[in-house]
């Protein structure tokens, strides 16, 4: 039973797999088969996605976890592993009013709605749930109802999971806000 099976099973939710495909070329054989659950956490609908390749390409798609709003609340919001000229940038452009505390600024850049950032800055869950993560989060424009966070490395284990949904519920619940 793969990860993603194991989280549907956990919160009863839907899975969904796509048969493999198999391509060949110069390379090699190539395999493909994308993976998906959708599963509800306190009353919010949450997809997990994966794309899984193998064969003479042996790299993944990462893990997607998309936590669906309830409707467009038009905020925008990126966060994301920092480097050092963000770091900088950060520190010359950041909004006035917005104070990120030192220990998170040197981990992740942080883009989007001042007033929601300050909540999710000052929130302890929050920043402990933050620390020692490394992921992208996004919502956007584009997907406006959908805040998509894609961990850097994969998840782990069921318990790094729900800490991400953790991070996830705490954002939704300052947009909602």
């Amino acid at each position: 039973m793969n990860f993603i099976q194991q989280l549907v099973e956990k919160y009863n939710g839907d899975y969904s797999q796509e048969l493999t495909k198999t391509f060949y070329s110069p390379m090699g054989t190539l395999t493909y088969q994308p993976k998906e659950g959708i599963i509800v956490v306190d009353g919010t609908k949450i997809k997990i996605s994966l794309n899984e390749a193998g064969g003479a390409m042996r790299t993944t798609d990462p893990f997607r976890i998309v936590l669906f709003l309830d409707k467009n609340y038009y905020k925008r919001l990126e966060i994301y592993p920092s480097i050092n000229f963000n770091y900088i940038t950060d520190l010359l452009f950041q909004p006035k009013g917005l104070v990120i505390p030192k220990v998170l600024k040197r981990r992740f850049s942080f883009r989007g709605d001042v007033e929601l950032l300050k909540n999710l800055v000052s929130d302890q869950i929050f920043c402990d749930n933050l620390m020692h993560e490394e992921f992208y989060l996004t919502l956007d424009d584009k997907f406006p109802k959908s805040l998509m966070l894609t961990p850097a490395y994969g998840i782990f284990s069921i318990e790094h999971f729900e800490k991400m949904i953790v991070l996830l519920k705490r954002i939704e619940y300052y947009i909602k806000a």
